[in-house]
This record gives C-alpha cells, structure tokens and sequence, in this order.
C-alpha cells in the first residue's frame, strides 16, 4: 500500500520565477517577491497615517508537489486556515484563493485572486478553498504532478499592532484512494 506525500512548493519572481521548497510558516507574507525564510527580512510596514492605503504583502504564490505516488489517486483538496485575525485587532487581515491560469508576477497590492478573507470565509474543512489538480483532472496519481496554485496575501491597515505576527496555522486535506 502506498501513501501519497507532497511537497509545498512557493513561486517568486517574473514568469515563471523560481520555485522552492516550503513551509507555510517562514516566508509567508512578505514585503519582497522573493523566498526568504526569515519574514523579519522583508516586514510589512503599518501605515502611519489614517488616512494612508493599507500595506499588502506580495502575493505568495504555493502549490502542492506529489512526491510518492497514491495507491489509485487523491483529489478532493481543500485548504483553510484560522476562524481569527492575526493579531486580534481586525488591523491585519489575511486572504486566500486559488488559480487554475498559471503562474503570474506576484502584485504587492489588492491580489485579484487571493480574495477570500481567511477568518471569515475560509476557516474549516466545510468553508475551505478547493484547490484544483493540473491538467484539470482534479486527480493527483503520479510522482511529480502539481496542483492549481493557491495564493496567500496579508493585508495591514493604519492601526495594526506592530510586532511578529503569531503563527497562522494552515491545513490541507485531501482524500486519498
């Protein structure tokens, strides 16, 4: 019996960009289009004034990677997060979304895919995001075969707490024959 494994690939840069191994943990939300595992590098400034834009982080773009092979295929996968603000103070507010287009330059404004806010509309197995397989069989039964992208985005407005932001737990589940 075999158990099928991925790995989280992000893309950086202009098409198609590099593509590195990840966690969702380190090199999340940044204020550079690069991979750096130390978000400390690359802060999100808050906005000084009320009457300042909110500061958005550059897309990070993410996809799933098979690495060993399930027995018959997966599909059915779904990706959410937390049912709370990082933060707590409804200053910062992460979106989430997915993409069957192909990868694009990541854009450090309002993301015309990444959409959905995260703790309103995206924070359990029911609310998940579906997140689609390449070529568009929605099924994953081969080594080396991706899903559709998913894009995190991190939006700060005037107020925000200034700091490191708390660890945003993501899940991904999928279901496996």
């Amino acid at each position: 019996m075999s158990i099928a494994a991925f790995d989280l690939k992000k893309q950086s840069g202009t098409s198609p960009g590099s593509e590195d191994p990840v966690t969702l943990k380190a090199g999340t939300y940044l204020s550079a289009d690069v991979h750096d595992t130390v978000p400390a590098n690359h802060k999100i400034g808050i906005p000084e004034l009320i009457t300042d834009p909110a500061n958005y982080s550059y897309e990070g773009w993410f996809r799933l990677k098979c690495s060993s092979a399930p027995n018959n295929s997966v599909d059915n996968i779904k990706i959410w997060g937390a049912d709370s603000q990082p933060g707590g103070d409804n200053k910062v507010t992460q979106y989430i979304g997915t993409t069957a287009s192909g990868y694009a330059s990541p854009v450090n404004s309002v993301s015309s895919i990444a959409t959905t806010r995260v703790d309103t509309n995206a924070y359990d197995y029911a609310t998940a995001i579906a997140v689609g397989v390449v070529p568009g069989d929605n099924i994953i039964d081969a080594v080396d075969e991706y899903t559709d992208f998913f894009l995190l985005q991190l939006k700060v407005e005037f107020g925000a707490s200034a700091g490191t932001m708390p660890t945003q737990l993501f899940l991904i589940r999928y279901d496996e024959s």
